[in-house]
C-alpha cells in the first residue's frame, strides 16, 4: 500500500504540492496553541508536565492507648532523713495518716491535640505502693494522592484514500494527511486522481462527540 502512494506522489505537479503544503501549514498553525486544562492545574513529575485530574488528601486518626503498672517496690526512693517532730502534735492522727492510702493523679496534655499522658500514684506508709501510667496518643496518617494524566498533544497521521462506485471498483486514489489537535479536533486533507485522470483535492473537519 505504501509503495503505490509514493508512486502517486511522484506524479503530482508542483502546484498541487503548494496547495497541500499551504493547507497543512494552516492546520498546524490552527492547532499550535495549547489548551488550558479544565481545572487549570498543571503539575510536574520528573520534569514532565501533566494535567492534574484530582488531588485528594485524607487524614486518618488512630488512637493508641497504653497502660503500664509498676509496683512500689520497684520505684527508687531515697532513704528518709529523721527529723524532730514539733511539740503538741497529735500522734493518733499521724498514725492514722501513716497507715492510710492516698491517691495522687496528674495528667499532661500533649500539644496539637495529640492526646494525653496521666500518672496515678498510690501512697501509704510514706511509700509509693503502686504507680500507673496511662498514655492516650493520637497518631495521624495523611494520605496525599494526586491523579494526573498526560497533556493533550498534536498528532499527525499519513495514509491513503481509495474510493469506488458501482461502475468503477476504484474511482479515486490518493494520499492523505490527518491532523488531530490538542482539542481533539481532526482535520484531513488529501489529493488524488479519479478514473478520468483528473486531479481533486479533499478536506474534512471532525469534532469529538461526548457520549
Amino acid at each position: 500500500m505504501i509503495s503505490p502512494i509514493f508512486k502517486f506522489l511522484g506524479k503530482l505537479d508542483f502546484k498541487t504540492y503548494i496547495i497541500l503544503g499551504l493547507a497543512i501549514v494552516l492546520i498546524i498553525m490552527r492547532t499550535c496553541s495549547s489548551p488550558t486544562p479544565d481545572n487549570g492545574n498543571i503539575v510536574k513529575v520528573k520534569g514532565k508536565q501533566y494535567e492534574q485530574v484530582q488531588h485528594k488528601v485524607d487524614t486518618v486518626t488512630i488512637v493508641k492507648t497504653t497502660i503500664v503498672y509498676r509496683p512500689g517496690k520497684t520505684i527508687y526512693a531515697q532513704p528518709a532523713k529523721p527529723i524532730t517532730p514539733p511539740k503538741g502534735i497529735n500522734k493518733d492522727s499521724i498514725v492514722k495518716e501513716y497507715y492510710g492510702v492516698l491517691v495522687y493523679k496528674d495528667t499532661v496534655k500533649l500539644k496539637d491535640n495529640q492526646g494525653y499522658v496521666s500518672v496515678t500514684d498510690t501512697v501509704s506508709q510514706n511509700k509509693i505502693v503502686g504507680r500507673v501510667w496511662n498514655a492516650h496518643i493520637k497518631n495521624q496518617i495523611i494520605h496525599d494522592q494526586t491523579t494526573i494524566k498526560e497533556l493533550p498533544r498534536l498528532q499527525v497521521y499519513i495514509g491513503g484514500i481509495i474510493g469506488g462506485s458501482a461502475t468503477d471498483i476504484i474511482s479515486y486514489m490518493g494520499p492523505a494527511i490527518i491532523v488531530k489537535t490538542k482539542q481533539d479536533h481532526i482535520y484531513s486533507i488529501g489529493a488524488g486522481y479519479d478514473s478520468n485522470n483528473k486531479l481533486s483535492v479533499q478536506g474534512g473537519i471532525f469534532w469529538k462527540i461526548k457520549l
